[in-house]
């Protein structure tokens, strides 16, 4: 079994490549801005961040494979994929760092919003529900001067980061070919 440690949304994450530990700078639990009266409901709003996931095994000693995916619900109920599923693979490393980088996000009016992290054992397995992490978009006016709309995917390519095995090389990195970058280090 694969473990969800836990998930942390925020401006930029960065992971030492000597010691391999990660660090979260500007944790984001709310934004305030001006959004366009104009904008239609489910136009991507340009918001980079990372939304940053450490699974583990839930026995040391037991490897385990597993696949997660994000959603992102909103005020309402109604939620969408907006990262493509990611293999979580513990068979070599004990531990999985995913870092999923948000470009933009669907927006449907002011008010609460979650990333929903959700894994499965296997592909006819059905998905669990790991995370909720909730986003309070606030709108102050309708000044198109500071927001940005996209139309195309939230994010970018998929990448992966695996250390080698006990050694002190930097990580090697695999691009994949969705249209949202999901980039999971292993240690």
């Amino acid at each position: 079994m694969i473990d969800h440690v836990w998930t942390v949304y925020c401006a930029r994450a960065s992971v030492d490549s000597r010691s391999n530990n990660v660090s979260l700078f500007d944790v984001i639990e709310q934004v305030t801005g001006d959004i366009p009266e104009t904008v239609q409901p489910g136009t991507g709003i340009a918001f980079p961040g990372n939304l940053v996931t450490l699974w583990a095994r839930s026995d040391v000693q037991l490897p385990a494979r597993g696949t997660s995916r994000v959603m992102w619900e909103r005020p309402g109920g109604a939620a969408e994929q907006i990262a493509p599923n990611t293999d979580i693979d513990l068979v070599t490393h004990e531990r999985l760092r995913n870092i999923v980088e948000i470009f933009a996000l669907p927006f449907h009016g002011p008010g609460r919003y979650f990333f929903l992290v959700e894994f499965r054992n296997s592909p006819d397995a059905v998905w669990a529900r790991k995370a909720r992490v909730p986003l309070t978009l606030n709108v102050t006016g309708a000044q198109t001067s500071r927001v940005s709309t996209a139309a195309a995917s939230p994010a970018r390519p998929a990448k992966s980061v695996v250390p080698p095995a006990k050694s002190k090389k930097p990580p090697t990195r695999a691009a994949a070919k969705k249209p949202t970058r999901t980039a999971a280090k292993k240690k």
